[in-house]
């Protein structure tokens, strides 16, 4: 009887450790706002690493509409993930390798899709998804992002990204400086030319510091922004946007040169 009963508890605690194991494994990260989820698992605060799924793919959303000033609700594979306003979400989301299902919806509802489409990412990859619109059409673009840090110890990565809605017709150019220090320069870049040129989407590394941001065109600076810090060690996307309410004409003297930083 002795044995018996030995032989019972020892198939109890082999059955309690393979449910142990099959539930550490079965992780779903479904949402990028609360420190658990459905999955049981918890969202490392990390950006750039939500947990040790290091072979999968990782996406954030940005709204580049209206200066980021037009709130939307993001589904990623059917489980709503973000809020997208003014900021981009918190940080790097874990998705399928393979195809992923992008919806969008107007605020606060589920019943008003204004985007659905299917985007294949890959593997150990980590990508920005900018949502934008063109006249009553809602689009996104799909961005890879390099997210190693920059070589030097005291050097930033920056890029530019042009999702100019309203003043796609014409080309600028940027000067990104800190006097007598360090500039960079991004000459005639268009709407979404980063979909043509995929070495557009690249980033370069600058020195730490405070820099000043000019978008120009031949006859005239179309915008200045000053005392924009970028940090030793962080990356950033540096874009272009025009408010959709707005003239064309108009809007092409109203661009802002938002920054976003990745890590």
């Amino acid at each position: 009887m002795h044995k018996i009963h030995k032989h019972l508890i020892n198939r109890i605690l082999q059955v309690c450790i393979l449910s142990l194991i099959l539930i550490s494994c079965n992780k779903v990260v479904t949402t990028n706002d609360s420190s658990t989820n459905t999955g049981g698992t918890t969202n490392n605060t990390n950006p750039l690493n939500n947990d040790t799924l290091t072979d999968y793919p990782r996406i954030k959303f940005y709204t580049v509409m209206d200066y980021g000033n037009t709130k939307v609700t993001v589904k990623l594979n059917g489980n709503t993930t973000t809020i997208a306003k003014y900021y981009p979400s918190s940080k790097y989301i874990i998705c399928n390798k393979g195809a992923n299902t992008i919806i969008l919806y107007y605020p606060d509802t589920t019943t008003s899709t204004v985007l659905s489409k299917q985007v294949d990412l890959i593997g150990g990859y980590y990508y920005s998804c900018f949502f934008y619109r063109v006249g009553y059409e809602w689009k996104l673009s799909v961005v890879r992002d390099d997210i190693n840090v920059p070589s030097g110890i005291n050097n930033a990565k920056i890029r530019l990204l042009d999702f100019r809605t309203q003043a796609y017709f014409d080309y600028t150019n940027t000067r990104v400086y800190n006097p007598g220090y360090d500039e960079t320069t991004y000459y005639t870049r268009n709407f979404l030319d980063h979909e043509t040129y995929s070495s557009y989407a690249n980033f370069k590394e600058v020195s730490a510091g405070t820099y000043k941001i000019k978008v120009y065109n031949d006859s005239s600076t179309l915008k200045s922004r000053d005392s924009v810090v970028f940090k030793p060690g962080k990356i950033y996307s540096i874009v272009l946007l025009t408010p959709s309410s707005m003239l064309p004409d108009v809007a092409l003297r109203n661009i802002y040169p938002d920054t976003y930083q990745h890590n």
